[in-house]
């Protein structure tokens, strides 16, 4: 008994420390990924770039035999020339502004901040209500079955119709701003990214501190699992995002490029634009839901993965055949510090709620643990195994494996290093076997000319 005790307590404790080592360590390479992409979009806001001839003269790369990659890398060269001149017109611009156009610019800009909190809070409201409107029981029973889904389903459908139609209004909002187009960007993800963080907060909250069951003479009658109903919202989240794809792919973005085909004079009608940014930032979120969910409704990540699948086929399907290029360009580098440091404030939000949630809920009352714990689960799990797989796990959650593992992590990295030192020492000798040649080189061209006027003064 007590041996089968200290085997559990081992086994749990190298689960605990690997889950948490996970978490630290996804949380470290999202700070770091996040501190580099705020040290490359400081240096460029600073105007640290570099100069147009350098990118006329010495861009291509010679090295291209590909029809289809030359023609990339001309695109490339053509937008990055494109967007140094319009950064340029646009400094000279602002430089040529009076102290009556500036005063009235920011009054303009305080005017459409204003809005864009009224915007935000508008929507937080109508979140707020939807969920309350969704928490009455008495009008689900009442109702057909049809508006009684809808019902149930209202706060995802607000939130996502919410996320779907404000980071427009934002991109339109920030071009009347008069800023740059990196900054008008950045501002449209900074309030972007409040809006889906602060709405799914806003869900969390009330789903944390608002009871399921309203009634409680009916809470007692039929009891509601807390556990069940927070990985069903998660699940909810989760299936209405990828509705709302595919809903806006075929029934709103290609009908709209068929009266495009249909009528292509008329000036009222254009193709749907696919902006970048968008649609990184509703991965993102959906990564976050995934993260907040995956405690309580183990299918999840599954069910997320099929998902992304299917979405990447519709996505492709919106970008051939409905979509035009984005008129506005914008620098990756200048954006990604946004996308890492909502993906740190994604994971940082599911693991408070999950802290959370922990401390909150009755431990072994209901949910996917009923009647038992998290090691207690996950020993029962294993002893359903075959005895192949049973040794198997058993031998890799022992001490001999990791630090086997440990051991051979080490001599990969050092591996690494070791390659990279040593490539880097190959770079520095070639780069003076450059200068040797060169100046061989200078000697020879002297040579042949010293000897030549040797020749012409005979």
């Amino acid at each position: 008994m007590n041996s089968n005790f200290s085997s559990d307590l081992i086994i749990l404790s190298i689960t605990v420390s690997l889950k948490a080592l996970r978490t630290l360590m996804s949380t470290a390479l999202l700070s770091f990924r996040t501190v580099v992409g705020y040290k490359h979009s400081w240096l460029t806001g600073n105007r640290f770039s570099s100069n147009l001839s350098y990118k006329v003269f010495c861009g291509w790369d010679f090295c291209i035999q590909d029809r289809q990659a030359a023609s990339l890398k001309q695109n490339f060269i053509r937008n990055e020339l494109k967007m140094d001149l319009e950064e340029q017109t646009f400094h000279e611009r602002v430089q040529s502004r009076s102290l009556r156009s500036w005063v009235q610019l920011i009054l303009f800009r305080v005017f459409l901040n204003f809005l864009v909190l009224i915007l935000l809070g508008s929507s937080f409201i109508l979140i707020h209500y939807s969920i309350l409107l969704s928490r009455k029981e008495h009008l689900l029973k009442d109702l057909h079955w049809t508006l009684s889904l809808m019902l149930e389903y209202l706060p995802p459908i607000t939130m996502t119709t919410m996320n779907y139609v404000l980071p427009h209004i934002f991109s339109k909002v920030s071009e009347f701003e008069d800023y740059s187009l990196t900054i008008q960007l950045n501002l449209t993800l900074i309030r972007s990214i409040f809006l889906k963080l602060a709405s799914l907060g806003i869900y969390l909250f009330f789903l944390i501190t608002q009871q399921n069951c309203s009634d409680t003479k009916v809470c007692k009658q039929i009891p509601v699992c807390e556990e069940n109903e927070f990985g069903k919202e998660m699940y909810k989240l989760t299936i209405f995002n990828f509705l709302e794809c595919f809903f806006t792919a075929f029934f709103v973005a290609y009908p709209r490029a068929l009266l495009v085909e249909k009528f292509p004079s008329s000036s009222l009608l254009s193709k749907k634009q696919f902006e970048i940014s968008f649609n990184v930032l509703d991965l993102v979120n959906s990564q976050t839901v995934t993260w907040v969910g995956v405690f309580y409704c183990p299918l999840l990540p599954a069910i997320s993965t099929v998902r992304l699948l299917f979405l990447f086929y519709v996505k492709k399907f919106t970008v051939v055949r409905c979509c035009a290029p984005a008129q506005r360009m914008f620098r990756t580098a200048s954006s990604s510090v946004l996308f890492h440091f909502m993906l740190l404030l994604g994971l940082s939000m599911s693991v408070v709620t999950l802290v959370v949630n922990i401390n909150r809920f009755d431990k072994g009352a209901c949910g996917p643990f009923k009647d038992r714990n998290v090691s207690n689960v996950t020993n029962v799990c294993i002893e359903a195994l075959p005895p192949e797989a049973r040794n198997t796990i058993s031998y890799i959650s022992s001490e001999a494996f990791a630090f086997a593992l440990i051991l051979a992590e080490v001599v990969v990295l050092t591996s690494y290093v070791s390659r990279g030192r040593a490539n880097r020492k190959a770079i520095e000798r070639l780069k003076d076997m450059l200068v040797m040649c060169s100046s061989d080189k200078r000697f020879l061209v002297k040579q042949h000319s010293t000897i030549t006027r040797r020749q012409l003064r005979r």
